[in-house]
């Protein structure tokens, strides 16, 4: 009697599933973190840089940035000790480095609570502009524009007339802890990275009157785990980008703000380090790679849903931010 031969029909089509979810997650991967991948190539190619130098500065092995560069891993999921020393070897910021990443949005440079009104004000102060008011759009299509190229055309704005309208970046500062009872018992804590934080947040539950648990809740975490922190015994700075900025929402700060307290970022982490201070040098990587707008640049999607006249608004304005950055600062009203 003949024997059956068995159907691959069914393994190939779980194999074929398998790899199609895989070459997903490395395609978005590879997008998200497309803007910090590019500039390492490039410097790669300008400066001589090869991988064994980015293992180096990031203090991985040189197997995992090849998982990075491949999409295996996302760039902007590793931790703040290797962007850092990534940020580092690429003369930028380290808040660049999660810019470019897309570990942060332009829009978590700034409180949640108060942007949409700040940019309106930059929008009165577009159409006001003796220059700017000929190619500012209309209060409406400003509004319909993505609030991240928004954000973008308020920044280069800025740069433009050499004045801030939108609220200053935050600062870092670290405060003693402030006393915080509970049912009248002192909570006792070591001083580990993020105190600040959670003094903050346990502040803010105080005024609020509300609980931990609905704090809790509110950034999508358990309350065991919560109050593990609130004790002290496990830093907050290691929660991922999404957790911070779900804080920052609670404490109507912006997400930066959340990092520097949680002690992510340091105050020189929002600045260039190295080469980049250079006057000159600033000036050429301007004009060929444009690191200092490059931090702040919507993703190519958030372009995809601007209209014609506000990505022309979006042009103008970056060239006479660069002007200005170069040769100084154009006459304005």
């Amino acid at each position: 009697m003949a024997s059956k031969s068995p159907s691959n029909s069914k393994p190939r089509a779980r194999g074929g599933k398998s790899d199609k979810a895989r070459r997903e997650v490395l395609t978005r991967n590879l997008a998200r973190g497309a803007p910090l991948l590019r500039l390492i190539r490039s410097q790669m190619l300008e400066r001589g840089i090869d991988r064994d130098d980015i293992a180096a500065a990031m203090k991985l092995s040189k197997t995992y940035v090849n998982l990075v560069f491949l999409g295996e891993r996302w760039i902007g999921g590793l931790g703040p000790e290797q962007l850092r020393g990534l940020a580092g070897l690429l003369n930028i910021s380290t808040l660049g480095a999660y810019l470019l990443a897309n570990a942060l949005k332009v829009t978590d440079l700034f409180r949640a609570s108060t942007l949409d009104e700040q940019l309106r004000n930059v929008q009165r102060h577009l159409v006001r502009d003796r220059e700017a008011r000929l190619y500012a759009l209309s209060d409406d299509a400003w509004e319909r524009m993505p609030i991240e190229a928004r954000v973008w055309c308020a920044l280069t704005y800025q740069r433009s007339i050499g004045r801030m309208i939108l609220e200053p970046f935050p600062r870092f500062e670290v405060t003693t802890p402030i006393g915080v009872t509970r049912n009248a018992t002192p909570v006792i804590r070591k001083r580990l990275a993020g105190s600040a934080l959670v003094d903050a947040i346990l502040k803010r539950i105080k005024q609020t009157e509300t609980t931990l648990t609905y704090f809790a809740e509110y950034v999508d975490l358990s309350p065991s785990y919560c109050s593990v922190m609130m004790r002290g015994a496990r830093p907050i700075g290691l929660l991922p980008a999404d957790k911070l900025r779900l804080i920052g929402l609670f404490l109507d700060v912006s997400t930066l703000t959340v990092f520097q307290l949680a002690e992510v970022f340091t105050e020189a982490d929002l600045f260039p380090t190295g080469d980049a201070l250079d006057p000159l040098k600033h000036a050429l990587d301007l004009i060929s790679l444009d690191v200092t707008f490059a931090h702040h640049l919507p993703q190519p999607d958030v372009w995809a849903h601007t209209s014609a006249p506000a990505r022309r608004l979006s042009a103008i304005l970056y060239h006479r931010a660069r002007i200005r950055t170069l040769i100084g600062n154009p006459e304005h009203d």
